[in-house]
């Protein structure tokens, strides 16, 4: 029996000695707070609280997300940085927090800027309609928009029409819009809508077709461009403004600088003055009266004007002829022209214009003004020009138009006639058409003709001959020879099409082609008639003169789109 309690005892104090593991401490539990956190687009710090007693670790799966700090041991105040969401869109992230075995994770959203769209830029591309391209408008927005409504206007609030709306080039948010005219000015109201957040906004852009402009006339006094001629260094333009005569307006000439069309100076003139015209002889500027209009103060004299000093320097009267018609006295200065040593051919007409006679005047004598020699019905020239270096002066007949071209100097007193109908043998030329500019050539005798409806080509005087006949519209145009372009014969060309617009055209005349077009408000009939154009070298630009004023053109990105 003491054998057998032993033996219970041995193996109960055996069972209590046991290596079993006990039981440890309990680990205590991670708490994030909060844990979930929102951001505006503005970003900003963020205070949030890790509650362990473990060392914990946290880690950003974003680089615009920054925890600091980003490690340590128990109960612990941390910040989370969040950086400005320039994107368009919100943006989430999770950020993980883990101590021990334990993982967390904190959310973080960020909300976008509302997706408001505005214009970041707008422009004019001028296309060349001779090789299949329209002029269009670009407008390049901040967001990715559409375009509810795009409603054009020209600077005389008639509308404008426009093709399709072209979407391209959509990640930098590009529109381009193809125009059927271009104008002065063009008003464009937008309705966009921006296509994250569909928020609507509305804008008015403005697009300009020219590099500079100048309006110098007040309408509402009655005053008008009348004419307009460039400096012989071609830094300036004079051009003069006629006022209605019962209205407030100046009568003057205002000299411009061909930079940037800013006004030099003006001289006041006793009368309305027309046409101007530069003296190579002894630099003065020519300045002569509107002619017989009822509504226009007029006058029998013209006036000398030292254009570097500003002021009249004298003023000459015209007298009647004997020769005159008795009925229709040719008093009134129309047109004149110098050759280099001082001798002018003056071009008169009467009250009505019905007739026509013409007188030297000498500057080499005092401007002195004498008669030609020839009666009212003779010789009766349509218009003067001056060649390329002076040493002639060209007219073409009043009624014949083009077909009789004479020119006289200080050799030839006696009209030198040249038959060019004779030469003419192209039955492209429209023969009867009426002539709408003719332009001498900078650089040779020889001068661009254009007659209505729609024939141009290039005269050569000497000798006498024609280059390639070319056939496009021509009613209502001015011209301008191209005087870069050395090699070959370039001519820029603005004529109207209808009541309001019109094509500006570059010819090769050297191949008769044009080689560069567009279609353009400027020659508009009862807003802005058209009156002169002229090239500048220097700077490879455009002039167009119209009655409100005068408009500078890029020639050179036109010649860069002409087809070759």
């Amino acid at each position: 029996m003491f054998a057998l309690l032993a033996g219970i005892l041995l193996m109960t104090v055996s069972c209590s000695g046991s290596d079993d593991p006990q039981p440890g401490p309990v680990s205590s539990e991670m708490i994030l707070s909060p844990q979930v956190i929102t951001n505006d687009y503005r970003g900003g710090k963020n205070i949030m609280q890790i509650t362990t007693d473990e060392a914990w670790k946290a880690q950003s799966p974003v680089d615009w997300l920054e925890v600091t700090p980003s490690e340590g041991t128990g109960t612990t105040k941390v910040t989370v940085s969040c950086q400005k969401n320039t994107t368009l869109r919100d943006r989430n992230a999770m950020i993980r927090f883990t101590a021990g075995l334990k993982t967390k994770y904190l959310s973080f959203h960020q909300t976008h800027k509302a997706d408001t769209a505005r214009v970041v830029s707008s422009r004019v591309i001028i296309g060349n309609r001779a090789a299949g391209e329209h002029d269009s408008i670009e407008i390049v927005f901040n967001t990715p928009a559409t375009l509810r409504t795009c409603w054009m206007t020209d600077e005389n609030g008639e509308g404008i029409s426009t093709q399709s709306v072209a979407k391209y080039d959509m990640d930098s948010c590009r529109y381009r819009l193809a125009i059927g005219t271009i104008g002065w000015n063009i008003n464009c109201d937008l309705e966009i809508v921006s296509n994250t957040d569909k928020i609507v906004t509305k804008d008015r852009l403005n697009f300009t077709y020219y590099d500079h402009r100048n309006i110098l006339v007040n309408a509402e006094e009655g005053e008008s461009v009348s004419y307009s001629v460039v400096s012989p260094d071609k830094k300036s333009i004079w051009v003069s403004v006629t006022a209605d005569k019962w209205k407030n307006g100046r009568n003057r000439i205002v000299q411009l600088s061909t930079d940037n069309l800013e006004e030099i100076k003006s001289v006041d003139i006793p009368w309305g003055p027309r046409y101007l015209s530069f003296n190579p002889y002894n630099g003065k500027l020519y300045v002569l009266p509107y002619s017989g209009s009822p509504v226009i103060v007029s006058a029998a004299q013209l006036c000398v004007i030292d254009s570097d000093a500003g002021h009249i320097v004298k003023t000459v009267d015209i007298e009647t002829s004997p020769l005159a018609h008795p009925q229709q006295p040719t008093d009134f200065p129309d047109e004149v022209e110098f050759t280099s040593d001082g001798l002018g051919v003056l071009r008169l007409r009467s009250s009505d214009g019905n007739a026509c006679e013409w007188r030297w005047i000498d500057s080499a004598d005092d401007d002195r003004i004498t008669l030609s020699g020839y009666e009212w019905h003779e010789v009766n020239f349509d218009h003067i020009y001056h060649n390329f270096d002076y040493s002639r002066i060209y007219t073409t007949d009043r009624y014949t138009q083009y077909i009789d071209t004479r020119y006289v100097n200080r050799q030839h007193r006696t009209p030198v006639l040249l038959q060019i109908a004779n030469k003419f043998n192209s039955d492209k030329y429209y023969a009867g058409g009426k002539v709408m500019d003719l332009q001498m050539s900078p650089r040779a005798n020889k001068y661009f003709v254009c007659t209505a409806p729609g024939s141009q080509c290039v005269v050569s005087l000497d000798p006498i001959g024609y280059s390639e006949v070319c056939e496009e519209e021509a009613r209502g145009s001015k011209c301008a020879w191209d005087e870069l372009v050395t090699d070959r014969d370039y001519v820029w060309q603005v004529c109207k099409l209808g009541q309001y617009y019109g094509w500006l055209h570059l010819f090769d005349m050297t191949s008769g082609k044009p080689i560069f077009a567009t279609i353009h408000s400027f020659n508009d009939v009862y807003h802005n008639p058209v009156i002169k154009c002229y090239h500048l070298p220097a700077s490879d630009k455009l002039l167009v003169v119209g009655t409100k004023g005068v408009w500078m053109l890029d020639a050179k990105e036109m010649k860069r789109k002409a087809k070759g």
